[in-house]
C-alpha cells in the first residue's frame, strides 16, 4: 500500500499531537498541576484525534457524516485552546457567548453540508472561525497588567501569522463557489498541508515557551518576595528602591526612606504566640501598603522591621509623612486590636546618592525613637 502525502501529513499530525499531549501532561505536573495546561494537552489529544478521523475517512459511510465530524472535533480544539489562554489571564474559560458562537459555527457546517449543500461555505467556516480564534487568543496573552515579556510577544506574531494562513485558507475555500473547483480546491491543500503542519507544531513549542517563562518569572517574583506579608523582601527592595533612584535621578523629585519597627513585637510573640505574631506583621503590612501611592517601594527588610522610599521635597514633607504613618497605624489598631495596641517607631532620611547610607541613617534614628519611648517619628537632618 502506497501512502499519499495527505496521508503521510495526517500521521505526522497524529504523531507531532501525541507528542506535545505528553508534554503539555508532563509541564502540568510540573506547574502545580495548573488547569490551563491540562486544557493545552486536550487540545493535542483531539487534535490526535483529528489526524485518525482524517486518516481514515474512508470508513464514513457518509462523506457529509465525516466532514460534520471531523469539523465538530476541530471546533473543539479550536475552543479548548481559546479556554485554556482564557484561564492563564485570569478570566472565565467559557462563556454563553463563546459557547453560542462554536454551536453557530457547527450548526453553519450542517447547514450547508446537509440542506443547502454549498461547497465553498461548507469549507470556510473552520478556518474562518481558526483565525478568529488565534487572534482572540493573542488578545488573550496580549491583556496582561505587566509587560509583555519575550516569550509573549513571540508567541503574538506567530498566532498572528497562524490566523493569517487560516484566513486564506478560507478564502480559497470560498473562491470556489457552490460547486468543487480543482484549482481553487488545489490552492486551499496546498495553503493547508505545506504550512498548517508548522504553524501547528510551532504553535505548542512557543505556547510551552510561555509557560517556561511564567515558571521562570515565577521563581524570580518569589526569589524578592517575602512569603509571610506579600511585600518585597530586602533584596526585592533594594532592587526597585535603587531603580526608583535612578529614575529620580533624571528628574527633580527628591526621595527619602523611612524605617519601621514594631514595637514590643517580641512581647507579642512571647504572650500570644507566633501565629498572632504573623498576623501582626500581615497587619501592620497591608495597613502601611495601603496609606502609599505610586512610585512608593515598600518592603519587609527584617523580622517585624520594614522600609518604605517614597518621594518628598524635603526632610519635612517626609517627615510628616512617616507621623501621618504612625498615626494611622496606632489609630486602626486602637479601634480593630485593642487588646494588642499595635504601634511602631520611624525613623526618616534623604536620600542624596547612596541608598545604603539612608537607611543606615533612617535605621539610627529609628533606634532613637525606640530609645525616646517608642511610637514616635525621628528625623535624621544630615
Amino acid at each position: 500500500m502506497t501512502l499519499s502525502d495527505i496521508d503521510l501529513i495526517n500521521i505526522s499530525q497524529f504523531l507531532i499531537s501525541l507528542m506535545m499531549t505528553v508534554v503539555f501532561l508532563l509541564a502540568w505536573k510540573i506547574m502545580e498541576k495548573k488547569t490551563y495546561v491540562l486544557m493545552w494537552a486536550l487540545f493535542y489529544v483531539f487534535a490526535a484525534v483529528n489526524g485518525v478521523l482524517n486518516a481514515i475517512n474512508d470508513v464514513f459511510p457518509d462523506r457529509n457524516l465525516y466532514w460534520v465530524v471531523v469539523n465538530a472535533v476541530s471546533l473543539l480544539t479550536q475552543l479548548l485552546a481559546l479556554a485554556g489562554f482564557r484561564m492563564r489571564a485570569g478570566r472565565m474559560p467559557l462563556t454563553h457567548l463563546i459557547l453560542g458562537y462554536f454551536a453557530l459555527v457547527l450548526s453553519l457546517v450542517v447547514v450547508f453540508t446537509y440542506l443547502y449543500p454549498h461547497m465553498g461555505l461548507r469549507m470556510v467556516f473552520i478556518p474562518a472561525s481558526g483565525a478568529l480564534v488565534v487572534v482572540a487568543i493573542a488578545r488573550e496573552i496580549w491583556r496582561t497588567d505587566q509587560a509583555l515579556r519575550t516569550a509573549e510577544i513571540s508567541a503574538i506574531v506567530l498566532f498572528m501569522l497562524y490566523a493569517l494562513v487560516q484566513a486564506t485558507s478560507g478564502t480559497l475555500a470560498l473562491l470556489q463557489g457552490a460547486e468543487r473547483d480543482a484549482y481553487f480546491l488545489n490552492l486551499y491543500s496546498q495553503v493547508n498541508f505545506l504550512f498548517m503542519p508548522a504553524f501547528f507544531a510551532g504553535l505548542g513549542l512557543f505556547t510551552l515557551l510561555i509557560l517556561v517563562d511564567d515558571l521562570a518569572s515565577k521563581l524570580k517574583r518569589q526569589a524578592i518576595t517575602d512569603y509571610l506579608t506579600g511585600l518585597l523582601n530586602r533584596r526585592g527592595f533594594k532592587q526597585q528602591a535603587d531603580a526608583l533612584i535612578r529614575q529620580q535621578h533624571k528628574s527633580s523629585d527628591r526621595l527619602a526612606v523611612i524605617v519601621a519597627d514594631i514595637d514590643h513585637f517580641k512581647n507579642i510573640n512571647d504572650q500570644y504566640g507566633h501565629q498572632i505574631g504573623d498576623e501582626v506583621l500581615q497587619y501592620v503590612s497591608r495597613g502601611m501598603r495601603q496609606l502609599l501611592s505610586p512610585p512608593a517601594v515598600m518592603g519587609r527588610t527584617g523580622g517585624e522591621e520594614f522600609a518604605v522610599v517614597i518621594q518628598a521635597k524635603d526632610i519635612r514633607a517626609a517627615e510628616l509623612f512617616a507621623e501621618h504613618l504612625r498615626h494611622q497605624l496606632s489609630e486602626q489598631s486602637r479601634n480593630t486590636n485593642p487588646d494588642l495596641h499595635i504601634t511602631g517607631s520611624f525613623g526618616v532620611a534623604m536620600i542624596n546618592d547612596s541608598l545604603e547610607q539612608a537607611l543606615i541613617q533612617a535605621d539610627h534614628a529609628m533606634y532613637q525613637a525606640k530609645s525616646a519611648g517608642r511610637n514616635r517619628v525621628v528625623v535624621t537632618h544630615t
